[in-house]
């Protein structure tokens, strides 16, 4: 989670000051997208760099880029001129009660619906995982996921392709293995 959060937060605080205080749903996605854009090559970049010099290294990269975030976050906040989240107070304040109930009522159905949607389709169980016919082409994402948290895929490679490089879906996949990756046990 820190790992969605961190990046947009990064981007929201300078944002926030220049950004409508109306529109504060459109500066979380925005955030969020810029954010995402920029840590992820960022994560990809790293574990090239570390990889053979520490293993797993798409987690030591992550845990190294969050680090890095946390710090940025923090000298953000110290040299932000306003109190940190003070924009959220006036966005609150511009879109009023009813808009920060619509606001937050948008967001909570929307991961709620994403949830519901996704939830019955994967299940864990024992050390297995079982889907439903809904995910056609898990079974291609799943390995490409796999060998990033455990075979230190750096650079990446399609190794089912004769160890061309990995085009297909690269950036989704490289989102989901770091959550993993930073979740492993």
């Amino acid at each position: 989670a820190l790992s969605q959060l961190f990046p947009a937060l990064i981007v929201a605080i300078p944002l926030a000051r220049r950004w409508p205080a109306s529109s504060l749903l459109c500066l979380a996605a925005v955030s969020w997208a810029v954010g995402q854009v920029i840590a992820t090559p960022t994560t990809y970049l790293l574990s090239c760099l570390l990889v053979g010099a520490v293993s797993p290294t798409l987690a030591a990269a992550s845990k190294l880029l969050l680090a890095l975030e946390a710090v940025a976050l923090l000298v953000l906040i110290a040299v932000s001129k306003t109190r940190p989240w003070s924009w959220l107070r006036d966005a609150f304040r511009a879109r009023g009660l009813l808009g920060t109930l619509l606001d937050t009522s948008f967001l909570a159905g929307a991961l709620c619906f994403s949830y519901f949607l996704f939830a019955p389709h994967v299940i864990e169980e024992g050390g297995s995982i079982y889907r439903s016919s809904i995910y056609w082409d898990f079974t291609a994402h799943y390995p490409i996921v796999q060998n990033f948290v455990y075979g230190d895929n750096f650079p990446a490679k399609d190794e089912t392709a004769g160890e061309l490089p990995l085009l297909y879906h690269f950036f989704g996949d490289l989102q989901v293995a770091t959550v993993s990756a930073l979740d492993r046990k």
